[in-house]
């Protein structure tokens, strides 16, 4: 079982790449002392992004862009509103 709000479905797939708009990657290395991992779990196949069409979260607007620029690159991702729960029960899953 994994439960995560915001950021944390993101890890769940392929990669976490492009959300640097929202989190800045530098920070890594200056904390970590090495480069960020792009690189997702690939527990899902596709991309979750947060926060999608939420007018009263801050980088709502940055991330419904962000999910609109993968839908045109045709990358697989399922947008996510705030309130709303991905359920995943082996290949299956749900919003709600």
């Amino acid at each position: 079982m994994y439960g995560g709000y915001s950021a944390g479905p993101c890890v769940l797939g392929p990669t976490i790449r492009c959300f640097e708009i929202t989190d800045d990657p530098l920070i890594v290395p200056a904390v970590y002392g090495d480069e960020p991992v792009w690189t997702g779990m690939g527990i899902i196949d596709f991309v979750v992004v947060p926060h999608v069409g939420s007018p009263d979260h801050a980088v709502s607007a940055l991330l419904t862009q962000f999910a609109a620029d993968y839908g045109s690159a045709g990358v697989p991702y399922l947008g996510l509103r705030d309130g709303e729960v991905l359920v995943i029960d082996g290949a299956d899953f749900t919003v709600i």
